[in-house]
């Protein structure tokens, strides 16, 4: 019921998409930390759960970043929104599920060598290479985002025709 009310125009997705842009040059540039002032327009977590997970942090467990890894899964980033919002609007519990576990299920072993990688590399001395590629990493992902919102209202020609 709600998806089939939860149609998007071309317009609100664009702004959803530019919104999302910006979100995330804000991360890379902290990353990067190029520009000191975007930190404070970076969203941050509550107090009291941030002071849990810094506790769970400093056990030494191979668990622990896997359970944290999970756990972001509740705070989705641009592309599972995209999927949220997908599979709301197809008006059908069972198809947006289906999109949901198939994109959970594709996504899992791309996320999880991420995690692990992070966690690895976040108590050697390449930690900085390390946060400064991931940077990087979003700031192609943000253009490309960009890009692609800008070509499905017509701003720019698309540049594969498939």
């Amino acid at each position: 019921m709600i998806g089939s009310a939860a149609t998007l125009t071309p317009l609100t997705s664009f702004i959803l998409n530019i919104v999302l842009f910006l979100v995330m040059l804000i991360m890379a540039f902290n990353l990067l930390e190029i520009f000191s002032f975007t930190n404070k327009f970076q969203l941050k977590m509550p107090k009291t759960f941030a002071k849990r997970i810094i506790n769970i942090e400093d056990k030494d467990s191979i668990v622990i970043p896997l359970l944290l890894g999970a756990a972001t899964f509740f705070l989705p980033c641009g592309f599972t929104q995209s999927m949220q919002l997908y599979s709301l609007t197809t008006g059908n519990a069972l198809s947006g599920a289906i999109t949901m576990l198939v994109f959970a299920l594709g996504t899992f072993p791309v996320l999880a060598a991420i995690s692990f990688a992070s966690a690895r590399f976040s108590k050697t001395s390449n930690s900085g290479l390390f946060f400064k590629t991931a940077g990087f990493v979003v700031i192609l992902f943000a253009i490309f985002n960009l890009v692609t919102s800008l070509v499905s209202i017509g701003v720019l020609p698309p540049i594969f025709n498939i």
